[in-house]
């Protein structure tokens, strides 16, 4: 009975859509059809099930010590079809299995659905995105990754993150920097490229750059007043970048898509664009160092948490440096001003 509902509705809705008013064997091809559009788009979505279903069970909640499973729902703009992991909530989807991958398809108007978002699904927060978003976004990253799906893969992990973030770290939505001068651009850059040298050596060397990293941050939040907007953004963005990176990418991998963020910044544009760069990456190379030192930093991270705290406690760092007294030539100061001033 479920599924002869979800045939009527269907090909009422490919009729209503097409202008058609088909009877007998037109109304079976247009099921026929349905089915196939249908059948196509859950083949397309049991890939990237089968791969999240795979990272978040090896996870097991380790990251963050609770289970990244969530709703994923994968749309498409152009036939309105829906294909999720979990089932909806009214039971009018039908279950699917491609290659013994469990899917839920059926057909849905899209309306005013952006192509990516957290909505609710049976319950929970779920994450939406829209097959078309996802070929864009993967066309910009042809060249950039073996597998053009790496990139949808990171997206949906990062909402994956952001749809429990409201339970678990007390953040939800988005939030922006205060706009600030072209001292705090380059501030941003010498903050990152100091624990980028960090992360790429040991010893003296390692601890000096940590302590030049948070020196220079301390000299910007006080110069600035935004120690509370980076640290809610850091949480809030932050986390989630490194979630994504860390489900897709190993430690040496990672390495490696770093070393390109300092140029990354200095293209950014401006502060605000820097700051938002800032805010987006910065954690994941504050949470590589606490890693590195053994820190259980990831079960408590809440809207407050201010990850250079952490990592200056960790360290036993009692006073950090005046500006002047770092040897800011160490993080390329001196081409940093001129290519953000040019």
């Amino acid at each position: 009975m479920k599924k002869l509902t979800v045939l009527l509705i269907l090909s009422f809705f490919l009729v209503a859509c097409s202008g058609e008013e088909g009877e007998g064997a037109q109304e079976d091809e247009d099921v026929k059809r349905i089915f196939e559009v249908l059948h196509a788009h859950a083949e397309f979505a049991a890939y990237y099930f089968e791969r999240l279903q795979s990272m978040w069970d090896e996870d097991n909640g380790e990251m963050w010590g609770v289970s990244l499973h969530t709703p994923v729902v994968i749309f498409c703009t152009e036939s309105s079809a829906f294909a999720a992991n979990r089932p909806d909530k009214e039971g009018e989807f039908s279950k699917l299995y491609i290659d013994g991958i469990e899917v839920f398809a059926g057909i849905r108007r899209v309306g005013g659905l952006p192509e990516l978002s957290r909505h609710d699904w049976n319950g929970q927060t779920g994450v939406f995105i829209s097959k078309q978003y996802m070929q864009t976004v993967q066309s910009h990253y042809i060249g950039t990754f073996n597998n053009p799906s790496t990139v949808s893969l990171m997206t949906m992990n990062h909402y994956a993150l952001h749809a429990l973030q409201p339970t678990l770290m007390n953040v939800s939505g988005s939030f922006r920097p205060a706009v600030m001068d072209e001292s705090a651009w380059i501030s941003y850059i010498l903050e990152i490229s100091a624990l980028i040298y960090a992360i790429n050596n040991s010893g003296q060397e390692k601890l000096s750059a940590i302590n030049d990293a948070l020196s220079i941050r301390q000299a910007r939040r006080e110069a600035f007043n935004i120690t509370n907007t980076e640290n809610l953004m850091q949480v809030s963005e932050g986390t989630a970048i490194y979630t994504e990176l860390h489900m897709l990418f190993t430690r040496t991998e990672i390495e490696k898509i770093i070393q390109s963020w300092p140029e990354m910044f200095i293209m950014a544009g401006s502060a605000y664009d820097a700051a938002m760069v800032y805010c987006y990456n910065s954690v994941t190379l504050y949470g590589m160092l606490l890693d590195d030192l053994g820190v259980y930093w990831r079960h408590d991270v809440w809207s407050d948490t201010d990850f250079g705290i952490i990592l200056k406690n960790a360290l036993g760092i009692t006073e950090l440096m005046s500006h002047d007294e770092i040897d800011l030539e160490r993080y390329g100061h001196s081409n940093i001003i001129n290519q953000v001033q040019r």
